[in-house]
């Protein structure tokens, strides 16, 4: 018998005890399973988001045993090879992919130098500040001209990938310049471009004389050596003067730009009338042919001028475009003729043959039949008879036709 002072009571443990150990030993099982599956889950699905957001690049897959080995190339010539047939957007899909391809440089430093030096990316754009490059290397691979940038780190190229991600014009003045040829009509590429710094030192420079429009038209009328020599030039020293306007818009002029001839002639007729030499009279007068009522004016004033007969004589081809002449002679008018037809004296000097006194001096003037002109009007004008009008061009009736000539004496 055990006595009552060392007697040992063993309770049983109430239910509530019971059930918080279960709950304890649940949780912590629950707890664990969950910790291997966030892992599984980050790896599969983690970079993808971090990616979607671009806080890093794309993770690199794993390579498989049986994968077939990629041979590395001789040089970064060769390697650059296989890059350089690729489309701008192909090369921005690289910029995710830091393979080491030879020397240091992975696949995104050839496909980021493809990029600026083909391209035009815009670079300084993505890494301005003090993320700016701190490194170029200038090499000539299979006759391009290239720029590697040997020290770009990954946080460098997480902001490269973002700029190419979220721009949608991610080029230089050039590259958009480039596009601009290409798909002229495209509204955003037109407004990229028209933000520019190049383009904002143009619009400068006609400020409140020619539209934002007009001027888009004139830069993509021209070549980007013209452009570009304009740009260098504002950027040492801003002009705004007259002879500034004059130069740029005849350079473009030589080179064939039709807005300019416009603009120039707009802004600056008697410069454009007076000044130019015949060359330069001749080669404005052609590229305002999409023009017709600034051709036709710009004509006439040069045929009223004393300049050479070669200038009279491509601006009387040009005015006689504008008559519609309905004799049979097929005999071209002369510049007097033209003259007279559009109300213009001429001012050529003729030897007119001696006659008797009591003869009375007559003028012999082509008429231009205008809108709403009748025979009775012609003849009050030149105070003749309508009989004599009708006789001297051959009329069967009192029915004008605009833009027909009729030939009066009085």
């Amino acid at each position: 018998m055990i006595p009552a002072e060392r007697e040992t009571v063993f309770s049983t443990p109430s239910p509530r005890t019971r059930r918080l150990k279960q709950a304890l030993i649940v949780s912590l099982l629950a707890n664990v399973a969950f910790s291997l599956l966030s892992y599984v889950e980050w790896n599969e699905v983690g970079y993808l988001m971090l990616e979607k957001f671009q806080f890093a690049p794309k993770k690199e897959a794993a390579v498989s045993a049986e994968a077939p080995f990629i041979a590395m190339p001789a040089s970064l010539e060769e390697a650059i090879t296989a890059f350089n047939d690729k489309s701008a957007n192909e090369m921005i899909e690289l910029l995710y992919d830091d393979t080491i391809v030879l020397d240091g440089y992975r696949r995104r430093d050839l496909a980021l130098s493809l990029l600026t030096s083909l391209h035009h990316f815009h670079l300084a754009k993505a890494l301005p500040g003090l993320t700016a490059v701190k490194e170029e290397r200038r090499v000539t691979m299979n006759g391009l001209q290239l720029t590697l940038y040997p020290q770009l780190t990954n946080e460098q190229f997480v902001l490269i990938t973002r700029f190419a991600a979220n721009e949608r014009y991610p080029f230089t003045a050039e590259g958009l310049f480039a596009k601009l040829k290409e798909v002229p009509f495209d509204e955003g590429l037109k407004a990229a471009f028209a933000a520019s710094r190049e383009f904002v030192l143009l619009e400068t420079l006609f400020k409140n004389e020619v539209s934002q429009n007009d001027l888009l038209q004139l830069v993509s009328s021209c070549d980007w050596a013209t452009f570009s020599s304009f740009v260098e030039g504002q950027q040492k020293t801003f002009d705004r003067s007259t002879e500034k306007k004059r130069a740029f818009l005849l350079q473009a002029v030589n080179h064939s730009a039709k807005p300019a001839a416009c603009i120039l002639y707009t802004l600056d007729r008697n410069f454009v009338v007076h000044t130019l030499d015949d060359t330069q009279c001749l080669i404005v007068l052609t590229l305002l042919d999409t023009k017709p009522e600034l051709s036709k004016e710009y004509a006439l004033a040069l045929l009223e001028s004393e300049r050479s007969s070669k200038v009279w004589k491509l601006a009387a081809a040009t005015l006689s475009q504008h008559l519609v002449q309905k004799t049979t002679s097929k005999k071209p008018l002369t510049r007097d003729e033209i003259l007279v037809a559009f109300g213009k004296k001429s001012n050529s000097k003729k030897v007119i043959a001696a006659k008797p006194e009591s003869a009375p001096k007559k003028k012999q003037v082509t008429y231009v039949v205008q809108s709403g002109d009748s025979l009775w009007r012609i003849a009050k004008k030149f105070h003749v008879d309508i009989a004599q009008i009708k006789k001297m061009n051959h009329l069967q009736s009192d029915a004008l036709q605009p833009g027909s000539i009729l030939y009066i004496s009085y």
